[in-house]
């Protein structure tokens, strides 16, 4: 089906969104070329899918281009990521819970930045090719919730509550940009302050 359907000229790209986390924790840039280490079902079932489309593209020339970004968030996002779900708690004066110890950093890309990352991955990018998506502002997750109090003039004690962490939860992610950057000129525009303030 997946050799019709591209020869027949119906697919011309294929975009998969995957994520950083099929790599696993890691205390280095990954580069496109690092092995698979997932340590979540989740994470396992990216990995899953981007081995089989990479066998299909191998086998039948399917035409995937595989996007790997770290956390993007922006205005109107589900309320159960980490950045709204902060603003949220403290319009609300309700307690944030915080997962283990808030250490474990992060990057975060802005809903432009991350719309015009994902076009020119399908637009410019080559089939079969990996391309990480992410801005070199990294953050625990416990500044990031103390930045957005300090920018909605919360104090941090009175909105977080420590909980136990997640099973599995990887420390870090740290991607290699190069290659998005210099292959399809792709660079992140918003900065992490002025993309929270869009988004408060």
């Amino acid at each position: 089906l997946h050799n019709y359907l591209c020869k027949s000229g119906y697919i011309e790209k294929f975009l998969k969104i995957s994520t950083a986390e099929v790599y696993g924790n890691s205390s280095k840039k990954i580069i496109e070329r690092t092995s698979y280490n997932p340590s979540t079902p989740y994470a396992l079932s990216h990995a899953a899918m981007d081995m089989n489309l990479k066998l299909l593209h191998d086998n039948f020339k399917f035409p995937v281009i595989f996007a790997r970004p770290l956390n993007f968030y922006g205005p109107g996002q589900q309320m159960f990521r980490i950045i709204p779900k902060t603003i949220y708690s403290i319009f609300k004066k309700k307690k944030l819970l915080l997962e283990g110890d808030g250490s474990s950093t992060r990057s975060f890309v802005y809903s432009v930045d991350f719309s015009d990352a994902m076009y020119k991955c399908l637009i410019k990018g080559s089939k079969g090719e990996i391309y990480h998506i992410a801005s070199e502002e990294y953050i625990s997750i416990k500044s990031l919730i103390n930045k957005i109090c300090i920018k909605l003039s919360a104090n941090f004690n009175d909105i977080v509550v420590s909980a136990p962490a997640r099973i599995n939860q990887d420390q870090n992610y740290f991607l290699n940009t190069k290659k998005i950057k210099k292959e399809l000129k792709w660079i992140p525009k918003v900065s992490l302050s002025e993309g929270l303030d869009n988004t408060i």
